[in-house]
């Protein structure tokens, strides 16, 4: 059951709760129709389609509120998020939930019926779009993954290449530098866009994704000291030094080494390698779990 709804744009310093609430406003429905961004291609000479189709479209929410008393001014209240420019966001609390969920919105119009007389009571449905088609946990989820470097001396064991043995005339059973995976788990139903910052000191920045079988690599070229890092943006396609737009680093990726690569839904296996590793250096990978609206 829904617990509480918030009506929230932050960058203009706006927020509306509209259930529990009781001076006037009436929770009376929430309505939330998601689509599929459709990719087909009729077969020539055959029947059927090739069809791509991998994405969400952009879902249609529809929001009906009961107004008494003085309604007017609390009419007032929610139109300030009825406006094209501005892009509010609609915070739900289910019990039913982990945890609190959004989506983002953009204007569309409403049903707000003028009644003749005064009246004690008014009806409203609003309208917005959710551009994203998806529904986002409120709470964004941070792993931190160390650096390692490549396995050397010992007997160590990778989970794609099975047992191997770094000796020249021997089984060598002493210590050994192993190159370890961190699951990342990603709960939701879609794939999330991530942000990763990865951390010196090294050089030559190395983000695998080992379920995947593909990484981003950046060249020996890229040097972080301790404290420096370069931020990834998966959906932004960016690789920017200390967070600055003006200080793209893309430049140093090792475009026939790299492939862009998502987060899915479960385990993913991550790992942190630089060429160069120092101790100390990690990877902090951020991401939002979403689900289709």
């Amino acid at each position: 059951m829904i617990t509480q709804i918030l009506l929230n744009d932050d960058a203009r310093g706006l927020s509306s709760l509209l259930k529990p609430r009781g001076d006037g406003i009436a929770f009376q429905g929430l309505d939330v129709q998601g689509s599929v961004r459709e990719v087909t291609d009729d077969t020539p000479e055959q029947d059927g389609a090739t069809d791509l189709t991998q994405f969400a479209g952009a879902a249609a929410v529809t929001l009906t509120l009961k107004f008494y008393g003085q309604f007017r001014a609390l009419m007032d209240e929610i139109d300030q998020f009825c406006v094209p420019y501005a892009r509010p966001y609609l915070q739900v609390t289910d019990d039913e939930w982990p945890g609190d969920r959004i989506l983002r919105l953009r204007y569309s119009t409403a049903n707000k019926p003028l009644v003749r007389g005064t009246g004690s009571s008014r009806t409203a449905a609003y309208q917005w779009k959710a551009p994203a088609g998806v529904w986002e946990d409120a709470a964004a989820v941070t792993y931190m993954i160390p650096g390692v470097t490549g396995a050397s001396g010992g007997l160590h064991f990778a989970s794609t290449t099975g047992v191997s043995v770094n000796a020249t005339t021997f089984i060598d059973f002493g210590p050994s530098s192993v190159s370890a995976d961190s699951i990342v788990t990603v709960t939701g139903t879609m794939r999330p866009p991530w942000v990763a910052r990865l951390y010196g000191p090294c050089t030559g920045p190395q983000l695998f994704d080992d379920t995947a079988g593909t990484a981003l690599v950046f060249t020996d070229d890229l040097v972080l000291a301790a404290g420096e890092y370069v931020e990834v943006s998966s959906a932004a396609r960016s690789a920017n030094f200390l967070s600055a737009p003006d200080q793209s680093r893309l430049s140093y990726l090792d475009w026939d080494a790299s492939r862009w690569f998502d987060l899915v839904p479960g385990d993913n296996l991550l790992r942190y390698a630089p060429d160069l590793p120092s101790s100390g250096c990690a990877c902090q990978l951020t991401f939002t779990p979403r689900r289709m609206a």
